[in-house]
């Protein structure tokens, strides 16, 4: 009987604990963030070069590229670099961000 009760008590140990780690993670926390800004939403319909410089004051350790309306960029994935696409007006079309 004793073993039976030490089996249902590790039982609801390990429910409870599973419980608590869900609940931690469902409200954020233990789950990391990233450690630097990775968007700029506010930076749409400002022109390019002033979405550069925003960016480039905000952190300069990253490499800024200006792609005008229509031009063909590489698809590879840099974390050092943010594009910012431009409409056909020279304005920022889309959120730049950060690869």
């Amino acid at each position: 009987m004793m073993a039976g009760k030490s089996t249902l008590m590790f039982c609801c140990t390990l429910v409870l604990m599973a419980v608590l780690v869900a609940e931690g993670c469902r409200q954020g926390e233990g789950i990391s963030k990233p450690t630097r800004k990775e968007t700029w939403p506010e930076l749409v319909g400002q022109t390019g070069e002033e979405a550069k410089a925003v960016i480039e004051r905000e952190d300069p350790t990253l490499e800024v590229e200006i792609v005008p309306y229509g031009y063909a960029v590489t698809a590879d994935y840099r974390t050092d670099r943010v594009r910012i696409y431009l409409d056909a007006e020279g304005r920022v079309a889309t959120p730049p961000t950060i690869g």
